[in-house]
This record gives C-alpha cells, sequence and structure tokens, in this order.
C-alpha cells in the first residue's frame, strides 16, 4: 500500500482498486472539491491559491521581487496584482507578527512561518513563543547547553525534516540527546495537530527521548522546569511528561508500529 504524497498517510482501495491518484481519503476529498491540484511540470500538489514553487524565483526560500518579478506576496511568492499578500497567505497570516529579512533592496526572506510574535530571551535571541521563552531563559540561567530548533533531516527533499524545538546535546550521557517540543496550541487546530502528530510518529519510531511541555505548566513554569529537566525522572527513549490527550495519540502510534 502507496503514502500520500501531500501528508504521507496511507492510500486505500475504493470497490478493490487502489485509488488513481496515490492520495489519502482527506486530500482525494479535497482533490475532488478541486480544492489542491498537481503541478503538471514537477508533480508536486498545492494549494489552487498558490503557485507551485518550481514556479516562483526563488533562492534558499528567498522571493525575489524586481522589475521582472513584480507584484509578488511576500510569504510565498504568488501574483498578488500589486498587494503585499496573495489572499491564502493574508488569511493564513493577518493575526500574526512576521518576520522578514530584505536584502539588497529586492530579496524578501520570511525567517519563520510560525513566530506568532517577537519575544526576546535574555541574549537577544528571538524565539516564537512566550513559553519558548521561558524554557530557553531556563537553559541559559542552568548552563545547559542546547541548540534551538535544530533541523533534523528525514529525506531527500530540502523541506524534509523535523525541526524539534530544543535539543539538549549529551544531556543523558555521551550521545544521548534529549529534546524539548513545547505544545502550545490545543489539538482543535487542525494543521497544528497534524504537525504534532507527524513528530511524534518520528519521535516513537526512532526512539527519541523526549520532553513535553505544555501551556498548563505556566502557572508554575520554574517548579515545572525544575521537574520535568531533572535526569532521574526522564525515560530514555521515550516521551516524557505528555499529557492525558498526548498519551492516548502516542499509543495510537505505537500499536500502529507493532
Amino acid at each position: 500500500m502507496s503514502s500520500c504524497p501531500i501528508c504521507g498517510e496511507k492510500t486505500f482501495k475504493v470497490y478493490g482498486r487502489e485509488r488513481k491518484d496515490k492520495l489519502c481519503g482527506h486530500h482525494a476529498f479535497e482533490f475532488m472539491e478541486g480544492l489542491i491540484v498537481q503541478c503538471e511540470d514537477c508533480g508536486k500538489w498545492h494549494s489552487v491559491d498558490e503557485v507551485c514553487s518550481c514556479k516562483i524565483k526563488k533562492d534558499n526560500d528567498v522571493i525575489v521581487i524586481d522589475s521582472n518579478n513584480r507584484s509578488r506576496c511576500l510569504t510565498c511568492g504568488s501574483p498578488t496584482d500589486g498587494l503585499l499578500f496573495c489572499p491564502h497567505c493574508y488569511q493564513k497570516y493577518k493575526n500574526k507578527d512576521l518576520l522578514f529579512k530584505i536584502s539588497n533592496g529586492c530579496n524578501v526572506q520570511l525567517l519563520h512561518e510560525q513566530y506568532s510574535g517577537r519575544y526576546k530571551t535574555k541574549d537577544g535571541h528571538v524565539v516564537k513563543s512566550a513559553g519558548e521563552l521561558e524554557i530557553l531563559n531556563y537553559l541559559d540561567e542552568q548552563n545547559i547547553p542546547f541548540t534551538y530548533e535544530p533541523q533534523w533531516y528525514y529525506g531527500k527533499e530540502d523541506n524534509e525534516y523535523v525541526e524539534p524545538d530544543f535539543c539538549l546535546f549529551d544531556y543523558l550521557g555521551d550521545r544521548k540527546d534529549v529534546y524539548i517540543e513545547f505544545f502550545g496550541y490545543d489539538n482543535d487546530n487542525k494543521e497544528y495537530y497534524d504537525r504534532k502528530k507527524f513528530k511524534l510518529i518520528w519521535y516513537v519510531k526512532n526512539e527519541i527521548t523526549l520532553i513535553c511541555f505544555y501551556k498548563t505548566d505556566f502557572s508554575n513554569i520554574a517548579a515545572a522546569l525544575k521537574r520535568k529537566l531533572n535526569k532521574v525522572h526522564i525515560e530514555e527513549g521515550k516521551i516524557n511528561f505528555a499529557n492525558k490527550e498526548d498519551s492516548l495519540l502516542i499509543e495510537e502510534i505505537q500499536k500502529g508500529n507493532k
């Protein structure tokens, strides 16, 4: 059985035949409703409101806006008729503060599409949430070496990587790294839930040591940080301190791996 090229979920058979387009049920429905299309040139799927990435003039995710390439969306490069954002990106980002890097007067780069605001650490770094700010400041205060948002590639494409919030190298010993995720949104946000599920599948499959933090931890963040980062309480190769809802999801993932 093949995997959906968009989300990686399994495709299924209809009337004894595998779907010709090899999409999962969710994306097959979007295709039939005319919400997504497949690029005739590169074969990638994208929203009908977007231009395929292969047709956008980019260099390392930089949108180039010059005399030969005017009226482009600052975040995806789609035509905009002179506006800053295409309709799709406007709806996606209208309630967010975005960070851009502009160089040479025409090269525009969105630093991170998931940034929801400007939160500066004590040493001047910018993180994307107040929760991550608390965690990062604590790691600094405790002199715990870490990397913020490392990219762990699992495929050949540039966008095929998992990006944990933090990695604590050798935290439990030589080559025994510990990863941290701050899950700051509820699971009723489908896009966020799908991204979280994909990450959890990856962590379970690769037996990664993960520590989970949630918004509820920040009623007493100092105590939560001290407790969850106590090496005595961390189970190696497991997902630690998941809430009830995520624990049920992890159980389903583990059953599916057997």
